[in-house]
């Protein structure tokens, strides 16, 4: 699995202050106000609620 991995690169890299977190693009799991960075790579334009992912 992808997010497996991203948590094993971010070990080997020394990176502890990064989250890796699996769900929906309309509904991240993070309470509202408590994200500095969300990084999506050719994703966005794949959900029909766009209005969801950028709100």
């Amino acid at each position: 699995q992808m997010i497996d991995k991203a948590r094993e690169n971010a070990s080997n890299g020394s990176y502890g202050n990064v989250e890796f977190r699996l769900g929906e693009i309309e509904a991240l799991p993070v309470a509202d106000a408590t994200v500095d960075v969300i990084i999506s790579n050719c994703v966005l334009n794949l959900s029909p609620r766009k209005d969801r992912v950028l709100a």
